[in-house]
């Protein structure tokens, strides 16, 4: 299953800790770059995590 996350407003659902989570347990998990700034994530961190930094076309793909 995919999980995508998108750079709206200034909060996330998705912080790296589940992200990491989530991608052990197979979910290919997309970030929109920049989406964690707000809440003080930085891509780095979500990648770090197992989870792609793309730009905003590429999270519609996911299928949550």
């Amino acid at each position: 299953m995919k999980w995508g996350q998108l750079f709206f407003v200034f909060r996330v659902s998705l912080t790296p800790v589940v992200a990491a989570t989530l991608s052990k347990k197979g979910f290919k998990i997309k970030i929109e770059k920049g989406a964690g700034s707000e809440a003080k994530f930085r891509d780095n961190d979500y990648a770090a995590s197992g989870a792609s930094i793309v730009d905003r076309n590429s999270v519609f793909d996911s299928g949550i």
